[in-house]
């Protein structure tokens, strides 16, 4: 799919040079290359869709991690409006076997999401602590077996996201934020919590905003 934007965006440029004197031909292109670049940046997040690569997972601080990410998010995507971005570490929390580029990627996607739906002045928090969740067996009937996990919360105190939405929120193309907006931002989020062996969940009302909840395996599986 990438090749085939590539050879559209090579036959565009080479219309360009070959009509440059045009004015009504110029501004043609220009629309075509705005709705390339749409499809474009389109096809680039459905990639994110295939298989992850095969790599080696690695033992991921989501402490160091979910800091780092706060201050370069702090000073890139918040830079412009007056929305701070807060996160506390956990002492108590442990590395988690995971790929950081891929957890990285989910929460850039839902800080982005909440800072569009703040839009100006308001708060995202992030936060990150050790669960415990129980599995459908049992070791006996009286001791669960419970397998290790964390739980990742990013949550903002915006508006909320309207329950028309809320119930589809995770399917492709369904968006907040009108028809310029592919929709596939969350879609893409649940598909590589998916890949990590975890979940998220969404809860959201006018008082209290939006709250994304994610659960990963401690140990990637």
């Amino acid at each position: 799919m990438l090749a085939a934007v590539s050879v559209i965006r090579d036959a565009k440029i080479a219309v360009e040079l070959k009509f440059t004197h045009s004015s009504t031909l110029k501004e043609d292109l220009k629309s075509l290359n705005d709705e390339i670049n749409h499809i474009s940046n389109i096809v680039q997040q459905l990639n994110n869709f295939a298989p992850f690569d095969k790599k080696e997972c690695e033992k991921v601080d989501l402490n160091s991690l979910l800091a780092g990410l706060s201050k370069i998010l702090s000073k890139s995507i918040l830079y412009s409006s007056k929305i701070q971005i807060h996160f506390t570490p956990d002492p108590d929390l442990p590395p988690v076997v995971a790929y950081a580029d891929e957890i990285k990627q989910v929460i850039i996607n839902l800080v982005k999401n909440a800072a569009e739906a703040i839009q100006e002045g308001g708060n995202i928090y992030i936060e990150a602590h050790r669960k415990n969740s129980v599995n459908e067996k049992t070791v006996s009937d009286r001791m669960p077996l419970t397998q290790h996990c964390v739980e990742i919360i990013v949550r903002d105190d915006g508006p909320g996201i309207a329950e028309e939405i809320a119930f589809n929120l995770f399917d492709p193309f369904v968006s907040t934020k009108g028809t310029e907006n592919s929709g596939l931002g969350l879609s893409i989020v649940q598909n590589i919590v998916s890949k990590l062996n975890g979940t998220i969940t969404c809860n959201s009302n006018k008082e209290n905003g939006a709250s994304f909840t994610i659960i990963l395996p401690i140990d990637g599986s």
